[in-house]
Parts: C-alpha cells; structure tokens; sequence
C-alpha cells in the first residue's frame, strides 16, 4: 500500500482506439499498477494488490466450506476491504449481506438469523457493534472473522495470506443481497437468483444501464460520498472497479471535503443523493468557486424525490451532466439525462426508453390513463425474490412485474414522474396528499435548510400534514416561521396540502444515504401527542 494519489490523466469519454478491459479481473491483469481505491485516510491500493487478496478470499471462503448460494454477513466502515469481500463473492457465487453500520445491534442480529449467514466478517472499528449484534445469534467463534488480531475472531488476513497465489477456477457470478429498509416491519433481502454464468457475463448483460448513465470502461475516477452498504452508492463503487476506474472513499458526508476531494483528485463520476445537493448549494457561490469541478463529466443521483428547483441549480452550476435514474434494490425502472429533464422538468424518464415493459396499475391492477397517478410496476432484468418471504414476493408482483411500493402517473407521452412512496402517502379527508411535493415547495423558502412531511392520526381528517422543518444558519429566521412557511405552502399548494402543524427542529432522521425515515418521526410524534 502506498499514500500516493490517483495523478495519471483522465481519458477522454469518445471511443478509444483499443477497447478497455471489462471486468475487475481483467484490469488488473493489463493494469497491476493502476490505483484501485484510496481509502478515506489517504492510502491506496492497487488492482494488481487487490486482485491477490480478492483471490486468496475467494479460496479461503470456498475452504471454509462456503458454497455456491450461500450468504455470509459484511459489517464494516468504508474502505478497500468492503470491495474486497464483494469482489470475492462476486466470483464464487455466494451472496453477501451488507449491514448497516448505523442500526441497533438487535436489527443487526435479527437480518444475521434472517438471512440465515454462514459466518460474519467485521472490521476494527465495527467489532463492538458485531460483538453485541452477535450475542444470541448461533453463529459459532469459528465462523466469526475480523481483519486483524482480537478476541473472539479469526484473523481474516492470516487466513487469506495463507491461500494458494494462483486464480480462481470454476468462477460463477454472485453478489449483494441487500436488505430493505423495512418502511413497515422487519426489512427483508432481497436475493437475485442463483444463474449460471460468469462474473464478466453478468456484467455484460448489466452494461446498458451503466451506459445510459454514461459509465463506461476506461481509466477515470469515482467518488464514492455514500456508504458502501447501501445498495446504490455500494453498486456504483463496484461497478466502477470492474470498469476500471480509480474510486476514491468518503467516510461520513461533508460538503467541502467533497469538492476538495473532486479537485484533488480529478474527479470523473460520482453518485449523490438530493440531500447531497441541498448542502452542496446551501454553501455560498464564494466557497463553491474555490473548487475546480470542471473534471466532472457524470453525478448520478437517486434515492429519493429531487425537489425541481434544486435540480434546475445543480444543472446551472454543473452543467448538464446530472443524471437521475428511478431503482431500487430489487432493481432498475427508469433514468433520464440532463437534456430529456429539462424539457419535463421532474421526470425520471421515460416509459419507452427503459426496453422494459412499465406500467401504472391502480389497486385492482387495473392501467391508469395518462395524468392518474398509481402504483408503478416493472420487469426486472435478473428474478429477484424476498429472502424466506414468498408472501411479500407474491405482493409485489402482477401479471411478471414488480412493484417498490411507489405512486407515480405518465405524462401522454409516456414519461414518467414520482409522487411519493405508497407507505408514506397521506390520507386526509378522502384525498391523496403526497410529502414529496409539500417538501418540494418547502425547500424553496431560503429560510428552510431541511424538512420531513409526514401524516398523523387525525380523528376529524384521518390524518393531517406535519411538518418538521430545520432553518437554514445561512438566511435570516423569520419572526413566526410556522406561520410565514404555511402561509408561503399555501401561495402555490391547494390549502388542504399545507401542513397544519410545522414545528421547528434542530435535525431530522435520515439514513446515511440520505433517506428520509418518516416512520420515525411519525413514531415519535404519536408518541409524545399521547402523553401530553
């Protein structure tokens, strides 16, 4: 390992004149030097070092007796590693289940006998929280495994430095089996079936969604700003390791670190979620120009509904090369370039240009004309099924699609657009009241930093609009700022949409992918209105 920066020249995104190396195996083969990942300390690792330990984990897991369609656990903070055993399920066919670093230990120990893994892996930092997620668990001392020397684990570096150097034989493509966030009970993995073919083929076939993202093989440069467990920031980094690219790790969300690091290191690609925007424009144009972003040629976004207002300022700042694209762990629904975007102004892309069949269903699976908003349904590119659950499976499918739960409507000709996730739809009064766009409206008062909209029991209503708002540090605090932030809702939304109740807040609670957790909030809501 070395402290050394990523400094070689960035390739042009035209056609080279000898076809790049698909595949993390295949790059390190043509390129052993090339840097792989800098970790969020600084040091670096190279294809050709991450290859050998890659390897000798792919032959120490098979050793272990970990078969093909087994799930072993991963419970550790960004860093070269997280690919690392990835990298080595990807080629053994063997699932892996990314925790969230950030849940209880009794969530981690539930999702560790859910998906019933065959042993744990753990880093330093990490290993308290496996410690206590574990007790209770049946998983024996033999199985547990950390990088380095500590009680109660095997060294994991010992076992992989003992492996044979040559590569693996007899390869099958596995990977990731994310759990759901779980917005109503306990969070579920999602499993892609178990197929027959290669690492490389899989990705092969993965290859137009990564195009149509303008992600492609070459030697360019990711930042990864978002934790690696999570399904869309996690994929990005790994996909751009089998293109070839440089990834360059954040450990925790800090917005001038992210430009420094853009500057510093030349930054092609990167993946974001809208809160990521909110506080890259919430900084004032003086600190924006002290970066040079100009090496940026791809941000992704997803994860949640992008106010229009705050794409249309991203797009003006960087230019047009913000794309959106509308997934989730079970897989890919739409996305959409700058240029389609700004001609519809809040699409996520369109019906036609997905080469897969969409839909917008109402709750007797019926089609939706153009304009009606519904649950919005999909095919997925490889089956997927909710791990030990087949009535949850059964639930999200109609007629060979799959749905996330999520409304949405059509425009004629057939782009789609977001209204909010099923589960966190209000109900007041008979009428569809959706959060996204009463935040939307929110976010556009400059007093406003940050706001969660969210319904409660309403014994007159059914429920009625809450609002939790954070006020900017940077714009001058209103003198009644729940009275001016309804009265400026209800300027532009129909009157029953604005909230009844904003209450003022000093944080809200958002995953580290940037997710919104209203259940949270409504919890807590109910939760203080009984007592009081």
């Amino acid at each position: 390992m070395s402290g050394a920066e990523n400094t070689s020249p960035q390739a042009p995104l035209g056609p080279a004149a000898t076809e790049p190396p698909l595949g993390f195996w295949a790059v390190a083969a043509t390129t052993p030097l090339r840097v792989a990942v800098v970790d969020p300390d600084g040091t670096s690792v190279t294809y050709g070092e991450l290859r050998e330990q890659v390897d000798g984990l792919s032959h120490a897991l098979r050793g272990l007796g970990i078969g093909r369609g087994e799930v072993i656990a991963l419970l550790a903070r960004n860093h070269h590693r997280f690919a690392l055993v990835v990298l080595a399920a990807e080629q053994i066919g063997v699932h892996v289940v990314p925790l969230n670093h950030h849940s209880a230990a009794d969530e981690i120990g539930w999702i560790l006998g859910d998906s019933q893994a065959k042993l744990i892996i753990t880093d330093e930092v990490m290993r308290p929280l496996a410690t206590a997620a574990l007790d209770g668990v049946e998983l024996p001392a033999t199985a547990r495994f950390t990088f380095g020397v500590a009680e109660g684990y095997r060294d994991l570096l010992d076992v992989i430095a003992a492996q044979p150097p040559h590569p693996v034989e007899n390869r099958v493509a596995g990977g990731t089996m994310p759990y759901t966030s779980g917005t109503t009970g306990r969070p579920k993995g999602v499993r892609r079936a178990d197929i027959d073919i290669t690492p490389e083929l899989r990705l092969k076939l993965q290859m137009p969604i990564f195009e149509r993202r303008a992600m492609l093989p070459g030697h360019r440069t990711y930042l990864g700003a978002g934790p690696l467990y999570h399904t869309a920031p996690g994929q990005h980094a790994f996909a751009s390791l089998h293109f070839g690219y440089t990834v360059i790790l954040m450990d925790g969300w800090d917005s001038e670190e992210f430009l420094a690091l853009v500057q510093r290191h030349r930054v092609t690609h990167t993946h974001l979620v809208p809160i990521h925007f909110v506080r890259l424009l919430a900084l004032d144009s003086t600190q924006r120009a002290r970066y040079d972003t100009s090496s940026l040629e791809v941000v992704m976004h997803a994860g949640a509904p992008c106010p229009v207002h705050v794409k249309h300022r991203m797009i003006e700042w960087l230019g047009p090369i913000v794309f959106e694209y509308y997934a989730g762990s079970e897989g890919l629904v739409t996305s959409v370039t700058s240029e389609e975007w700004l001609k519809r102004p809040g699409t996520v892309g369109s019906i036609h240009a997905a080469g897969k069949l969409v839909r917008i269903l109402d709750e007797h699976g019926e089609e939706l004309p153009p304009g009606e908003a519904g649950l919005i349904y999909a095919q997925s590119l490889i089956p997927f099924e909710y791990h030990r659950d087949p009535r949850k499976t059964e639930a999200t499918r109609k007629d060979g699609l799959f749905t996330l739960g999520d409304y949405g409507h059509v425009d004629q000709d057939g782009w789609l657009f977001l209204s909010d996730r099923r589960s966190d739809l209000i109900l007041s009064g008979g009428v569809n009241i959706y959060p996204a766009e009463v935040e939307s409206r929110l976010t556009e008062h400059p007093a406003v930093a940050d706001v969660a909209v969210y319904g409660v029991p309403d014994e007159e209503w059914g429920e009625r609009v809450i609002a939790d708002v954070i006020l900017s540090e940077d714009a001058p605090a209103p003198h009644d700022p729940a009275g001016e932030l309804q009265e400026f809702c209800r300027q532009t939304l129909a009157a029953f949409k604005a909230p009844r109740e904003i209450r003022i807040v000093s944080a809200l609670p958002r995953s580290e992918a940037g997710k919104l957790q209203r259940r949270l909030l409504r919890k807590a809501y109910t939760s203080v209105a009984a007592y009081s």
